[in-house]
């Protein structure tokens, strides 16, 4: 629910409606990924003419629709340049400073979107297998990803768990909307499909260029 909490915390104190908040967060995240872009490639390359390269590519972000997408994964995957920013400069200076910043981003985490999970979970476990190979282009104890991994989990089960509580609270309420809503939605859409009379051309159609983006990463 990150995604949420940050629209209605901005709805709050702007006084900007729902619909204008959500023109408003995907510049923010977009800035964001720029920022972590470059401060990636001031770690890692420090070379400014390869620094200043990585800024006019950053901006690529801007050309295409992406920049306008406010849904959680879309948002957060732009956050993950600088949250790995954050967690290389842990790992090669972990000073109390660097171990405070890089708490707060953590225990973001899993509220952002299930595939940011997966996403910082199967980072922090190859810096962990992959750290002495590592060692050679970034010097650091990667053997310190541990507890922000830890963490993460704990987090991840502890917002999981009262998932499941709630969830379990307003089971009733939920099972009687979904009988009132699905009923008249199942009607109108037979409906529909028997006046569309699709064959197997137009199914096969709908099928790759809709969800073709979907459905053929997933099979790969």
């Amino acid at each position: 629910p990150a995604a949420h909490i940050i629209g209605a915390f901005l709805s709050t104190i702007s006084g900007l409606t729902a619909n204008k908040v959500s023109f408003v967060i995907p510049p923010v995240f977009s800035f964001m990924f720029i920022a972590g872009l470059c401060l990636c490639c001031w770690f890692f390359l420090k070379k400014p003419m390869l620094v200043n390269i990585a800024v006019i590519v950053s901006f690529i972000f801007y050309l295409g629709r992406y920049n306008f997408l406010n849904t959680p994964n879309a948002l957060f995957f732009a956050y993950m340049s600088l949250y790995t920013f954050i967690l290389f400069r842990y790992i090669k200076n972990p000073v109390t400073e660097n171990s405070i910043i890089l708490l707060i981003p953590t225990l973001l985490v899993p509220f952002t979107h299930p595939f940011i999970v997966f996403f910082v979970t199967f980072l922090l476990v190859s810096l962990l297998l992959l750290g002495n190979m590592l060692n050679r282009f970034v010097t650091g104890c990667y053997q310190r990803s541990y507890w922000p991994l830890l963490l993460l989990i704990v987090t991840f089960l502890s917002w999981f768990i009262y998932c499941e509580v709630l969830l379990e609270s307003f089971g009733r309420a939920y099972h009687a909307y979904l009988l009132r809503i699905t009923e008249p939605v199942l009607i109108e859409t037979t409906d529909k499909l028997i006046k569309i009379n699709p064959d197997t051309i137009k199914i096969t159609k709908l099928l790759f260029t809709y969800y073709g983006r979907y459905i053929i990463p997933f099979i790969i």
